[in-house]
């Protein structure tokens, strides 16, 4: 079933493409907000954000640029862009008032990446 939701998003690219500048604004808006506005409380909850915002961008980032027959380049390609997304996240989130950027939250970013990539090959290669 995971298969089929895959394919019916790599089929329809305009929804996934549009879901996939959604989640761009959601990490821009975020890193935005300046210091105060927003607190987790802990740093689990933005632990949490960060891994599940990045592998939601490199999943549908792959969703729109991939063909039927997943190839090792789309991926790489993937994780390159996402990557520096994620980096490019920290820099500017350097320059907005009481923010910190930090190398920690883009391994963060990196694990929710690669995690993404991981469960969508297996998914195509071993679903039904």
């Amino acid at each position: 079933m995971l298969k089929k939701i895959l394919e019916w998003f790599e089929k329809n690219k305009i929804v996934s493409a549009v879901l996939l500048l959604i989640n761009l604004g959601v990490i821009i808006y975020f890193s935005s907000t300046p210091g105060g506005a927003i607190s987790f409380g802990s740093v689990w909850p933005s632990i949490f954000y960060h891994f599940t915002v990045f592998a939601g961008f490199a999943a549908l980032f792959l969703m729109v640029i991939s063909t039927k027959k997943l190839k090792l380049k789309y991926i790489i390609i993937t994780i390159l862009v996402s990557l520096m997304i994620a980096i490019s996240d920290e820099i500017h989130q350097s320059f907005v008032p009481l923010r910190t950027s930090g190398i920690g939250d883009v391994l963060v970013d990196l694990a929710g990446i690669s995690s993404s990539m991981i469960i969508y090959f297996l998914i195509k290669k071993l679903g039904k």
